[in-house]
């Protein structure tokens, strides 16, 4: 056990002790007291699941139960409660019972063991073991990052075995994690922040809602360098709509901020979000795109262009009608839903009434008066109130959409290239640009720009039909893009951030870094 005396009188300890060493020892110390502990906790749960599927474990916990009310575990006696050999009276016991009460014995001890080392005081000990390593040594890593991780772990196991958490283990748990987590940040090398940078987005997005929680967050905000947040910008735009209104607020200032100091690294991704389809998530990214436009007008404004024509290029006239004719059929003639089919069409025909590149135009000169036809049909229908609504005019509306459909099919095979000047001819014209070369920033290197697009796009015949896109850098170098529609492309985003996560902790290790894995 961890004396309460010694470990209240650590930090006045620490500032008078004249002897470093001695004190760094003493942090060393007490971190390994706490990861034995760990260790032989880990054990001994996965002992007690073992000797469970064999039957062994209910007469196990219950011989340890009446040990515990008997003899208190020895923990209140103080006489080497987290050790085996602690157990003195029951080796005395197997020694004089002989041979045979020996493997009795020992069963005994290891459930006695085992019932010390589920409780709550070992945790504490743990917990208390890591804290006085901490304040031993206020500038080591792995002491912060070992601290936040325990506390972590222990809102999680409480919230698993009640399904929910109280006041109480935020401000014992939640909050000392967000703390140690940021600690452990502001301490650790580059490469080692993204582990303890998501499981701190994780405690404050899963308890955005306790008021303690988001001041610790806040508070912690200008603890750490506003580098930290540049690897989790996916993580952090998937929750810039999240309920908790404080929390919302602080994501916008968050990225707002991140959005200044390195615009390259945020504004694309904040253009795909202003685009989504959920109001609350699109309008978010929509004001912050508006208060980075007041700072880098031009940036925000390349940004716009180049992402509105690569989204064009994603998917053609062609394929869009195609994919959004069988998507409405399936509303009308599977779930009979005429205002979900009318969703989907409306924006469609709205575009089709405003063509702006050489193919849209093409499509719109054979297709244009159907598909008129078919809305001025469909906008019948909606122009009376519900109960008098003529279904034939949806049945008209859809001989035209057929006749359309097949069309298409028909007339617009799978291209295997396509050209820049019939769809997408305003990124021939964008040239020296002040924007950075998608995925390329990095705020340790110098800023590739982009210089040119390839006139020629190539399609694969794959499912989806991506295409193989060339963007010329500032730096010489030809870089290569493919351009997928009709995907969402986050978890492909968070695989490749797994991966560079990997990466990193291959490159930490001696073994595997000297393998060149």
């Amino acid at each position: 056990h961890i004396d309460a005396r010694v470990l209240a009188n650590l930090n006045g300890r620490s500032e008078a002790a004249d002897d470093a060493r001695t004190i760094h020892l003493l942090a060393r110390y007490y971190f390994k007291q706490a990861e034995w502990l760990s260790t032989a906790q880990q054990s001994a749960l996965l002992t007690q699941r073992a000797r469970a599927k064999v039957g062994l474990g209910n007469e196990d916990a219950s011989y340890a139960r009446r040990m515990a009310r008997r003899e208190s575990i020895g923990v209140r006696r103080g006489r080497g409660s987290f050790s085996i050999g602690g157990s003195g009276a029951m080796s005395g016991s197997a020694s004089r019972d002989g041979v045979r009460a020996s493997d009795d014995g020992r069963n005994r001890q290891d459930a006695q063991f085992l019932y010390e080392l589920k409780g709550d005081r070992i945790n504490e000990a743990i917990l208390e073991s890591y804290r006085a390593a901490t304040v031993l040594d206020r500038k080591w890593y792995k002491a912060w990052h070992s601290l936040a991780l325990r506390h972590y772990h222990e809102t999680q196991r409480y919230e698993t075995a009640h399904a929910c958490i109280t006041e109480d283990v935020v401000e014992n748990h939640v909050v000392p994690a967000v703390h140690g987590f940021f600690r452990a940040i502001q301490l650790s090398k580059s490469d080692t922040t993204l582990q303890d940078t998501l499981r701190l987005l994780t405690a404050w997005f899963n308890y955005s809602q306790y008021e303690s929680v988001a001041q610790a967050v806040q508070d912690g905000f200008n603890s750490v360098s506003i580098r930290t947040w540049l690897q989790v910008i996916p993580q952090i735009l998937a929750r810039i709509h999240i309920k908790s209104e404080s929390t919302r607020r602080l994501i916008r200032q968050l990225l707002v901020e991140v959005g200044k100091a390195h615009p390259h690294a945020i504004l694309f991704s904040l253009y795909v979000a202003a685009r989504s389809d959920h109001t609350e998530r699109s309008q978010a990214a929509k004001d912050v795109l508006a208060k980075l436009h007041d700072v880098f007008p031009e940036l925000v404004e390349e940004t716009e262009v180049v992402s509105r024509e690569l989204i064009r290029i994603t998917l053609l006239f062609p394929e869009m009608w195609l994919e959004a004719l069988r998507n409405a059929s399936m509303c009308y003639y599977g779930q009979k839903d005429v205002v979900e089919m009318m969703k989907i069409l409306r924006p469609l025909h709205k575009r089709a009434r405003n063509p702006e590149t050489l193919r849209e135009y093409h499509f719109v000169q054979m297709f244009g008066s159907d598909l008129a036809a078919a809305e001025e049909h469909l906008n019948q229908y909606f122009s009376t109130d519900s109960a008098h609504r003529n279904e034939a005019l949806v049945q008209q509306a859809w001989e035209l959409y057929y006749v359309v459909f097949r069309r298409i099919e028909k007339l617009f095979p799978k291209p295997s290239t396509l050209a820049l000047k019939d769809t997408a001819p305003t990124l021939l014209q964008c040239r020296d640009m002040e924007l950075a070369v998608p995925g390329t920033y990095d705020p340790d290197r110098e800023i590739v720009y982009i210089q040119s697009f390839d006139p020629i796009l190539m399609v694969y015949s794959s499912k989806q039909h991506p295409r193989r896109m060339f963007i010329y850098g500032s730096d010489g170098v030809k870089y290569t893009f493919l351009l997928k529609g009709r995907e969402d492309l986050r978890q492909d985003e968070r695989v490749m951030q797994l991966f560079g996560l990997i990466n990193s902790l291959l490159s930490r290790d001696t073994e595997t870094a000297r393998r060149s894995l």
